[in-house]
């Protein structure tokens, strides 16, 4: 029995061929004089080769949508570009292209000419001119125009989403912040 305590914690071993060939014939020597041992490394050897069988499966698409997949993708190649769909008669591939390029560049010239008007004027009371100092883990900010008695500066670590951070009011023209690191990144706005 004490013999039996010794050899099953290598029975799952020896079957899986994991054992050094001293273990390996201590079991086998002990296999030939014990049922019950001899029973279990039986067992250990179903669920092994059930576990093998498991594992050498492969998965695969049926063969008539892999057919399929493959006759679609060659129709893909086959079809004609877009380019050759043009209804005018006579158009050729090379003018189709020519036509885009000038329709893209139009479309970039227009957007830079918009950027170029002219900006709005500043309000009386909207800030102007902004000046920024970080130094020795505060960041200072001033503005300047001189119309109000008080702002409102908001923080977020969202630009999309400033309004809805930190709200500060501010009697003057300066306020800072003693906790700039409270995000990577940190932007402010003034109103």
């Amino acid at each position: 029995m004490n013999e039996c305590k010794r050899v099953k914690p290598l029975l799952s071993l020896s079957v899986a061929g994991d054992l050094t060939s001293g273990d390996l014939g201590r079991v086998e020597k002990h296999l030939k004089r014990c049922s019950e041992c001899l029973e279990e490394e039986r067992k250990f050897s179903q669920v092994i080769s059930a576990a093998r069988i498991v594992r050498g499966v492969q998965y695969q698409l049926p063969t008539s949508v892999r057919q399929r997949i493959a006759l679609e993708a060659a129709q893909r190649v086959v079809r004609r570009p877009w380019i050759l769909w043009f209804p005018v008669p006579g158009f050729r591939v090379r003018y189709g292209l020519t036509a885009a390029a000038v329709a893209c560049l139009a479309g970039l010239l227009m957007t830079l000419a918009l950027r170029q008007q002219a900006p709005v004027p500043a309000g009386p009371g909207d800030v102007t001119r902004i000046e920024v100092v970080a130094d020795r883990g505060v960041v200072r900010l001033a503005w300047s125009d001189g119309q109000r008695a008080s702002y409102t500066v908001m923080k977020s670590d969202d630009p999309r989403a400033v309004g809805r951070g930190e709200v500060h009011v501010v009697k003057g023209n300066v306020w800072i912040d003693r906790q700039p690191d409270s995000s990577p990144v940190v932007f402010y706005r003034i109103e």
